[in-house]
Parts: structure tokens; C-alpha cells; sequence
């Protein structure tokens, strides 16, 4: 995360040597408000998440609180890591979209991959192997 931080102001210092504007660019916007949900939800994945993982306690067994917390996290961690990585090559959004249009872009992500974290974790809480 660290390492995140240092190379993200690295790149936006450089970006407004050669051009003042370029904080006025809504896909940079976004990307650093989805960069501050990410580092929250560390702060979630850490105490919260890992826990529950960490307990020999089988899928089946979670609380509706638990599994949320696990399938929430997860899916919203994997979704920004991989939606920023991939903003980072979107060179046609510079200054051409808004902050909402990558936000809400995020948020359809972030759900698809919700809906996949809990498929797996059905799988996961049967009882019996598939087959």
C-alpha cells in the first residue's frame, strides 16, 4: 500500500510539472476517491475480514454479518485493485470522462464481482462435494 502511495504522487507530481491542469482530469478523479476506498477497506480486510478467516470455522456455519463482511471486502478489494490497474492504461478517458462515469463504472464491477464472491462462497458452505 505503501508502495502505492509513494509511486501515485511520484506520477501526479511529474503529471503537473507538465501540465497544471492535470488534477481537473475526472478519470484521475476517480481514481484516487477509489485509491482512499481502497486503503478503508484494508483497514476492513485486516480486522475484520481476516479474522473470520482465520477461524477453523466452516463456510456453512458463518452469521449473515460475517459473510457479508468476508464477500463484501474481498470483491471490493479485488475490484478496485484491478479497475485502477486497468485506469492506469485508459489513456482515451484523460479529461474526456467524468469522476461519476469511473465511479459508477467501478460500482457495476464491484457488484459483478460481488455476486462471483458469493457464488463461491455458496459453493463453499454445501456440505456435499459437487459430483
Amino acid at each position: 500500500m505503501l508502495l502505492l502511495y509513494i509511486t501515485g504522487t511520484v506520477l501526479i507530481a511529474l503529471g503537473l510539472t507538465g501540465n497544471p491542469e492535470y488534477l481537473a482530469n475526472g478519470k484521475l478523479q476517480g481514481k484516487l476517491i477509489l485509491v482512499v476506498l481502497l486503503t478503508l477497506n484494508a483497514l476492513v480486510l485486516h480486522f475484520r475480514t481476516f479474522p473470520i478467516l482465520g477461524r477453523s470455522q466452516q463456510v456453512a456455519s458463518w452469521s449473515r454479518a460475517q459473510w457479508l463482511t468476508v464477500s463484501g471486502s474481498v470483491s471490493l478489494s479485488t475490484s478496485i485493485w484491478f479497475y485502477s490497474a486497468s485506469l492506469g492504461v485508459a489513456r482515451l478517458w484523460n479529461f474526456s470522462v467524468s469522476v461519476w462515469f469511473v465511479l459508477a463504472i467501478g460500482m457495476v464491477i464491484w457488484a459483478l464481482v460481488f455476486v462471483a464472491a458469493n457464488a463461491v462462497l455458496v459453493l463453499a458452505s454445501r456440505e456435499a462435494p459437487l459430483g
